[in-house]
């Protein structure tokens, strides 16, 4: 009926999102399953059954059902599913969307995009000790596994912010642009694109690949492509300069980018 026909579209992005959380389930069992198979000396056919056993055991036979906590934790995170905190403006917008169906129009989707942001948030050093999540894991609070995870995203997010900056500085990242309106159309009309890497093609013509592919990280690394942008195109400016202004503009320009905040933009 037509509800299946509407409904298809989510319908086929809940399946690639469940084929891909089972995925993850599966290799966070097996690879704790090996490593305690390797801490107990085992070898050959008793190792490799000693780790179908363990998978065999984190699923109901039943209904499928996933019985390990820590690897449905992992599964979740991994797809951006896991459940929004209680009390964070994330949760508020999801009940206040539970409640009025009507705003389903202009928000389709609150935690995958919600858990995207605040994954990039936390890949964003400096702004990442703003939340408490992640500073909570930083002293280890959730334990050394999580607290492993905190340092990793500081790290991972330095690097490719210095990438960014790095790109931006050479032309091959852009950030936002120019805040006049008439530049803006003017760079647009010549083929350039905000928030894009940059490839120069042999015939001397330029083809840009949006960032927002490669969301999370990409929110640290449009920050810093902002950031050049601001200091390059308006070098005098006030909201140019290091600070905290410059990086909520580039903050806010940059979450009204993502493909899932279109309609509220």
């Amino acid at each position: 009926n037509y509800r299946n026909l509407v409904g298809l579209p989510t319908r086929s992005l809940g399946a690639a999102d469940e084929f891909f959380k089972t995925l993850r389930y599966r290799a966070y069992v097996q690879g704790q399953a090996a490593s305690r198979a390797h801490g107990l000396g085992l070898k050959g056919q008793d190792y490799q059954r000693y780790i179908r056993e363990e998978l065999e055991k984190a699923i109901d036979p039943a209904s499928g059902k996933a019985l390990d906590s820590r690897a449905l934790r992992e599964a979740q995170a991994t797809t951006f599913q896991n459940e929004l905190l209680a009390g964070t403006a994330g949760a508020t917008i999801q009940q206040a969307r539970n409640r009025h169906p009507i705003l389903t129009l202009i928000l389709p989707f609150v935690k995958t995009p919600v858990n995207v942001l605040r994954y990039g948030w936390k890949m964003t050093p400096g702004l990442n000790l703003l939340q408490k999540e992640f500073r909570e894991a930083w002293r280890g609070a959730h334990g050394e596994e999580a607290k492993a995870h905190a340092i990793g995203q500081m790290a991972l997010g330095s690097i490719f912010m210095g990438l960014s900056a790095t790109l931006a500085l050479n032309g091959r990242m852009t950030g936002s642009g120019p805040k006049d309106p008439r530049l803006q159309a003017e760079l647009k009309a010549s083929g350039w694109q905000p928030y894009s890497y940059v490839i120069e093609n042999d015939d001397g013509t330029k083809t840009y690949i949006n960032m927002g592919r490669f969301d999370p990280i990409s929110m640290a690394m449009g920050l810093m492509a902002d950031l050049v942008d601001l200091a390059r195109h308006d070098p005098e400016n006030s909201g140019a300069e290091m600070g905290m202004g410059a990086v909520a503009m580039s903050l806010a320009k940059s979450f009204t980018d993502r493909t899932f905040l279109q309609h509220i933009n």
